[in-house]
């Protein structure tokens, strides 16, 4: 009786121990296969028991049709200017990932890191953990610059995330110089729109407005001419203003304006910090800048 009562008791544990790991293996663990397409495409390295498969590309889509398991519609880079495409579904609450852009409208260039541990031999993965982040703007560039990028995949990579771009779309502004100069020369200012322009002998002052660190500024350039950059018939043309020909500047429009300034003695922080410092209802007059090029927008 014993030893029947003992074997009960063991077959009850054995049953109970079995459908723990079933329960364990559905809600935290799944197969080796799952990541094999990726480790085919990525590198893969392991520490500590853990593996790690670091994958370099591009997110073009996100579906959440169920957001408990978003998949990641994927172009992943696999070497100079060659890429895969590739689909990835997870669990969202294993993914680390937050959308700095809020959408999907163009590519966003990500490193992405996946990292689990594999129950003794078998084919069950635990602690698994997905952390995509943005992949560096050198690493982006050079990927573009490939030759092996072809005219017929340069409309699939025409729209693509660059951090140091949507920056500068969001402060605004931002400093340039000549190509291969090393000397930033020159500030521009990004989406400014003509208020009023003022004619007095040979003399023009324009009253512009702009956003600047999402600031309404309205800032007073005087001049007694510039370059215009614009387009005719789809072809680049570049008029000079004076006040001879203002007619031509569209005040419905807006435009990129470009400064000369002194590098030697420019301080662009105390600069914006000025600007931005003067009532709301006050004109900003650049002093100090000379108004080079004003370039349209449409």
């Amino acid at each position: 009786m014993k030893k029947k009562t003992v074997l009960v008791v063991l077959s009850v544990v054995f049953v109970i121990l079995l459908i723990s790991l079933s329960l364990l293996y559905t809600r935290f663990a799944s197969g080796t296969d799952k990541y094999a397409s990726l480790m085919k495409l990525c590198l893969s390295s392991q520490d500590a028991g853990v593996t790690t498969t670091s994958c370099k590309g591009f997110i073009r889509r996100v579906s959440e049709e169920d957001p408990a398991n978003p998949c990641f519609d994927l172009l992943l880079i696999t070497g100079d200017g060659e890429y895969e495409e590739h689909t990835m579904c997870a669990k969202d609450s294993i993914i680390e990932w937050d959308n700095p852009y809020d959408d999907y409208t163009s590519l966003i260039p990500v490193n992405i890191d996946v990292s689990y541990k594999q129950f003794l031999s078998l084919d069950i993965l635990f602690g698994e953990s997905i952390k995509i982040s943005l992949l560096d703007d050198e690493e982006t560039v050079a990927f573009l610059d490939s030759d092996n990028i072809v005219e017929d995949n340069s409309s699939l990579f025409a729209s693509i995330r660059i951090q140091e771009n949507e920056a500068i779309t969001d402060k605004g502004y931002y400093m340039t110089g000549k190509s291969g100069s090393g000397v930033s020369d020159n500030l521009v200012f990004m989406q400014v729109a003509i208020r009023e322009i003022l004619i007095d002998g040979s003399d023009m002052t324009f009253h512009l407005v702009s956003t600047v660190d999402g600031q309404r500024v309205m800032f007073e350039v005087n001049t007694e001419g510039f370059e215009y950059m614009h387009s005719v018939d789809y072809e680049q043309v570049i008029t000079d203003i004076t006040v001879l020909n203002t007619s031509v500047l569209d005040i419905e429009e807006t435009y990129d304006v470009v400064f000369v300034i002194n590098p030697n003695t420019f301080e662009l922080e105390e600069f914006i910090e000025l600007m931005l410092s003067t009532d709301k209802e006050d004109v900003f007059v650049m002093e100090g800048l000379e108004l080079v090029v004003m370039m349209a927008n449409f």
